[in-house]
């Protein structure tokens, strides 16, 4: 508590919590509340957590409070784990993975994606920082289709 109070970093735990031990479950309860007004960094822990589950568990959230309605995009994304947290702008894959692995499927939607070879434990601020200035380099649309002038050849 002392590292996240000194650093005022909020800490989140997303995942099906209910499923943990007791102990543990009261514990990030704990410092959830503990850390709710910093104002720093938010740490998003994932613990017990799948992209695919916490869609579900956001529908089946929804149909408890909404029973036979069909959400919205809108409506579905404020069931997730929790829908203060932003959309993923930049997912970094080490190790040469290329894949999300079931992880933030709904919020990286639109993410950018870095692929690393180097093993995340060997990674140091100049790649990170590499990282950052190859996602600044891009242009992004978030999935709208670009206008693109193409000259047709004539048939003469």
């Amino acid at each position: 508590m002392d590292f996240y109070n000194e650093l005022e970093l909020r800490v989140l735990a997303s995942g099906d919590l209910e499923q943990l031990p007791a102990g543990v479950q009261k514990s990030i309860r704990r410092v959830e509340s503990a850390t709710r007004e910093h104002s720093g960094m938010t740490i998003n822990l994932a613990l017990n957590y799948g992209g695919r589950d916490e869609i579900v568990r956001a529908f089946a959230r929804w149909q408890t409070r909404h029973p036979g309605e069909v959400p919205t995009e809108a409506a579905l994304a404020s069931m997730l784990d929790h829908p203060e947290v932003p959309d993923l702008d930049l997912v970094v894959r080490t190790a040469g993975e290329q894949r999300l692995s079931n992880f933030q499927l709904w919020r990286a939607a639109y993410a950018e994606f870095v692929f690393s070879s180097k093993l995340w434990p060997d990674w140091t601020a100049a790649d990170l920082e590499a990282a950052l200035a190859e996602f600044a380099s891009r242009k992004r649309n978030f999935g709208k289709v670009m206008a693109v002038e193409v000259e047709v050849p004539s048939r003469n």
